[in-house]
C-alpha cells in the first residue's frame, strides 16, 4: 500500500486539487509500513497517528511520539508541525526513511495504559526531467479485430504494475496495427506500439 501525491496536469482537476491535497489525510497500519510519497521540499499531507480503528474509537489521555530517521521529532523544528492529536506534517520535506509514531492510550479511565508503534516510510521524490520512450511490436490477430484492442489494455496494465513500485507511470503514446511482409515468408499483422 502506498500513496502517491502528485497528479497528471489536467486544467479541470487542478482547479480542485488545491483544497482536497490540504485536507488529505494518511492513515497508519500495524500490520505494514504505509508507504507515502511527498514532493521533495514540498509539505507532507497529514499523517496521522491513528489506524482506521483507532480513528474510530474515543481515546483517554493519548500520549504522541514521532521519530523520523534522525531520531525525536518536535514541533519546534520549522521544518516539523505535529498536532495536539498527533498529526504530523513535514514542511519543505527532504530527507526520506522510516518515520515511527507511538501512541501511548486508554478506551476506558480504569483500564491499563495501551501502547501501540505505527510505522510510514516516506520517501521524497521530484519531478523527472527526462523520460523514456521505447517502440515494441508484435504479432496481431487482423487490423480490425476487437483482440487487439484488449491485448493492448492487458499490456499497459502489466507494463503499469510493472513500474508502479519505483513510482513510475507508463503512458501508450501511439498504437497501430500494420501489415508487414516478412522475409521469406507472407504478410502478417502486426502491432507497433509506442510508450513512454
Amino acid at each position: 500500500l502506498f500513496y502517491l501525491l502528485t497528479v497528471q496536469p489536467s486544467k479541470r482537476f487542478l482547479r480542485s486539487a488545491g483544497p482536497r491535497l490540504n485536507s488529505l489525510k494518511i492513515v497508519g497500519s500495524v500490520i505494514f509500513p504505509v508507504k507515502v510519497y511527498v514532493k521533495l521540499n514540498h509539505n507532507s499531507p497529514r499523517i496521522l497517528c491513528l489506524t482506521n480503528h483507532l480513528r474510530n474509537l474515543e481515546l483517554i489521555d493519548p500520549i504522541f511520539q514521532w521519530n523520523g530517521p534522525h531520531g525525536d521529532l518536535s514541533s519546534e523544528n520549522s521544518s516539523v508541525q505535529i498536532s495536539p492529536t498527533g498529526t504530523l506534517i513535514l514542511r519543505h520535506f527532504n530527507l526520506s526513511g522510516v518515520y515511527t509514531c507511538s501512541i501511548v492510550y486508554k478506551l476506558t479511565a480504569m483500564q491499563p495504559d495501551k501502547n501501540l508503534v505505527i510505522k510510514y516510510l516516506i520517501y521524497a521524490y521530484s519531478d523527472p526531467k527526462n523520460y523514456y520512450e521505447f517502440t515494441a511490436r508484435y504479432h496481431a490477430a487482423p487490423c480490425n479485430s476487437s483482440h487487439n484492442t484488449s491485448f493492448e489494455k492487458a499490456l499497459l496494465q502489466i507494463l503499469s504494475k510493472l513500474v508502479a513500485e519505483i513510482s513510475c507511470e507508463v503512458t501508450l503514446i501511439q498504437s497501430e496495427c500494420h501489415h508487414v511482409k516478412m522475409q521469406r515468408g507472407g504478410l502478417q499483422n502486426e502491432v507497433f506500439f509506442t510508450f513512454s
